[in-house]
């Protein structure tokens, strides 16, 4: 089951508001996978973040190794993250999260830190309540947060603003984006949508090419022939229009390309059409007996 509902905010600035409802029934979390099976029961504690943390996430988990159900949470401020492709094995993964500035916690505290062998995570006391750990992580620990991060001056910011509070709807998981209008992030994510697009942009192009080449048609028919075989007419996911190459009548090209090849770097002048009406997005996740639920806040212009 599904529901849409807009609101319209302001009228002047076009700012609107789309809450989506749904509801997955029955459901077994047992076919889910191990992190379904290690969520907590719903809950109405939330926590409260920074006011610059663009992403945050939390969720209620119980499992043997934290112990007792315990709300974990993460939050990342505005930056330029590393390539997704840089995370793939152990240290270049360990340099590219040692890159981003956020945090990492848990309330109140499990204990799983505290509990490794040889005092690893204790660390060395260097301030009030902080400790620095092997590897370079920085610890805050009161009795009931435990947060860790690369940046020891993220903490410093960051932790006046850390509380559990109540909330009036109950969840075990959330997320928010913030407005990523004019930010480092904003940029990350419209290079990674770019890529995405220039790949599927050639490959539909390299798709018309295939069937030129290796059918009885002209080239110049080969759209129409597509569009037979796939019931829809191809798009160019970079906004353009499919054209035979002023430089080899056999090859196929978009028209944005300005070449052969759509070009490596995202242009000047691309906006994904995602980040044009994209203005930050609230959801959260509640796992019942039988259903799931999951409600989406997105803000939109």
């Amino acid at each position: 089951m599904v529901g849409v509902q807009r609101k319209t905010l302001d009228e002047a600035s076009d700012q609107q508001q789309i809450l989506i409802h749904a509801e997955i029934a029955p459901w077994d979390p047992g076919k889910y996978g191990e992190l379904a099976n290690q969520l907590g029961p719903p809950t109405r504690t939330v926590m409260r973040f920074a006011p610059d943390d663009i992403v945050s996430v939390q969720g209620h988990v119980a499992s043997d190794w934290l112990g007792p159900p315990t709300h974990l949470f993460a939050a990342i401020k505005d930056t330029n993250p590393p390539d997704p492709s840089r995370f793939s094995g152990v240290l270049r993964t360990y340099f590219s999260i040692k890159q981003i500035p956020g945090y990492l916690g848990a309330w109140p505290q499990p204990g799983a830190l505290d509990r490794l062998p040889l005092g690893l995570g204790r660390g060395r006391p260097i301030g009030p309540g902080m400790t620095k750990l092997v590897g370079g992580l920085y610890r805050y620990n009161d009795g009931q947060f435990s947060v860790v991060s690369f940046h020891p001056d993220v903490l410093q910011e960051s932790l006046p603003h850390l509380a559990a509070m109540d909330s009036e709807t109950t969840a075990q998981a959330r997320l928010r984006i913030g407005d990523l209008g004019g930010s480092q992030l904003r940029d990350w994510v419209n290079e990674q949508l770019y890529q995405r697009a220039s790949e599927s942009s050639l490959s539909g192009a390299r798709y018309y090419d295939l069937l030129s080449r290796n059918l009885p048609i002209k080239a110049e028919d080969a759209p129409e022939v597509a569009r037979m075989i796939l019931d829809a007419k191809l798009q160019c996911t970079l906004g353009g229009e499919y054209q035979i190459s002023p430089e080899d009548s056999s090859t196929w090209v978009s028209s944005v390309w300005g070449g052969e090849r759509p070009p490596e770097d995202v242009p000047n002048n691309y906006q994904a059409p995602f980040l044009r009406w994209f203005h930050g997005v609230n959801a959260r996740v509640t796992q019942l007996d039988q259903r799931l639920v999951v409600d989406l806040t997105l803000n939109l212009q």
